[in-house]
Parts: C-alpha cells; sequence; structure tokens
C-alpha cells in the first residue's frame, strides 16, 4: 500500500495547499471533507474481508451499486472515474494542482450518495475522483474506490479479521487479539479509527515479541 498511499497522500496535500492559497478559489477542501454522518449513534458492523499482501479489501454498496473498495487508513474518500461517471455523481467543486516537476492536474470532488458497509450506513461524504486502475493492482482487482479517513473519522465501523475481530465505535476503538493459540484480550483505544488499532496491535506485537517463543 506504501507507494500507492504515498502517491494519494502528496496529491491530496498538494490539492488542499493549493486550493487554500487560491484567492478565487470557492471550494472548501476541509470543510467538504468534514462532512458526513452514520445512520446510527452506535453500529455494528461486521466485514468479510478480502485480502492481498498488506492490501484490504472490502464489499460496499453506493446507492444500489455494489463496490469493492480498498480500506486505506491514509487518504480521504476516494472514487475512480469510471464509478463516478457510472453514478452519476454530483460535482461540488474542481481545482487545479502542479507537483514539483510541473505537472499540472485537475482534481474533482463529488457527493457520494449514501454508503452501506454490512450493517453501518453512512451519508453526506465526499469523495476525491481519482484514477485509480491507472496502478496495475487497482486495475487487476478492479477496485472502485477507496475507503478513507473522512468515513472512518466517524468510528462507527467494525471489520471482521477472520479470527480476529475490529470493532469501531463513537467513544474509541476495540479489537480482540490472538497469538500463540490463545485469547490474549481485549484492547481498547479512546479514540477512534482503524489506524489507531493498528498502531496498538502493533505495541502490543512488539511486547509479545519480546518474550522468548511467543508472537502474535
Amino acid at each position: 500500500m506504501g507507494a500507492m498511499k504515498n502517491a494519494l497522500t502528496i496529491a491530496f496535500l498538494v490539492a488542499a495547499t493549493t486550493v487554500a492559497c487560491a484567492q478565487d478559489a470557492p471550494f472548501d477542501v476541509v470543510a467538504a471533507l468534514a462532512r458526513g454522518k452514520a445512520h446510527a449513534e452506535h453500529v455494528d458492523a461486521k466485514l468479510q474481508y478480502e485480502a492481498a499482501g498488506s492490501l484490504v479489501y472490502l464489499p460496499a454498496e453506493l446507492g444500489d451499486r455494489a463496490c469493492r473498495m480498498m480500506l486505506d487508513t491514509g487518504a480521504p474518500m476516494t472514487v475512480t472515474p469510471e464509478l463516478a461517471r457510472e453514478l452519476k455523481l454530483e460535482v461540488l467543486g474542481r481545482f487545479r494542482t502542479s507537483d514539483s516537476t510541473g505537472h499540472a492536474q485537475e482534481l474533482e470532488f463529488v457527493a457520494l450518495p449514501t454508503i452501506e458497509l454490512g450493517a453501518a450506513r453512512f451519508s453526506d461524504l465526499v469523495a476525491v475522483v481519482v484514477d485509480l486502475r491507472a496502478l496495475p493492482v487497482m486495475r487487476e482487482r478492479e477496485v472502485d474506490g477507496l475507503i478513507g479517513t473522512n468515513l472512518l473519522r466517524l468510528g462507527a465501523l467494525a471489520i471482521d479479521y477472520g479470527a480476529r475481530t475490529i470493532e469501531l465505535g463513537p467513544d474509541g476503538s476495540r479489537a480482540r487479539v490472538f497469538g500463540c493459540g490463545e485469547d490474549l484480550g481485549e484492547i481498547r483505544v479512546p479514540l477512534p479509527g482503524a489506524h489507531m488499532v493498528l498502531n496498538a496491535l502493533m505495541a502490543v506485537a512488539a511486547a509479545r515479541l519480546a518474550r522468548p517463543g511467543c508472537g502474535l
């Protein structure tokens, strides 16, 4: 996920900086990405995922359309141009960005329909349109977009990782940890977000690996 995430993150940061600095740009990226709500205060949604290396793919429904999305805790909600055209998503704003090499690109932000992830429903979210399928791994997997930070910040998503369960709620994040053939118990993080859980799990893994003959 590293190279792709870095490219998306850099593109997004450059875009946000451009919008902030352009006096004649009416579109507010920060306000757009602050939009969004979960349809229930406490959501219990568990999703089976598909993995390819370190990449995690999730089934989702955008409106009535079944989609294959990739989980990315370092990028905003993203959709491909093909999906944006198919769903006729409303364009909320456009602006041009350029990188250090002088390459210019116009990015679009679009309004998303209701998103369903298992039993969890979200609405009023905004996504950036990026040609994800220009990347071979995305094209081969027929990825329609990214589940990103502006949805994950709502903290109402739970993902079932096979033998492991991650549950996210508005009051924080929880994860049940298994290792050495035993249930090691539940960890709690007082902040929502999948990346918070992953950071906590890395700390647990480091502590376990320090014990001879054990791991996760």
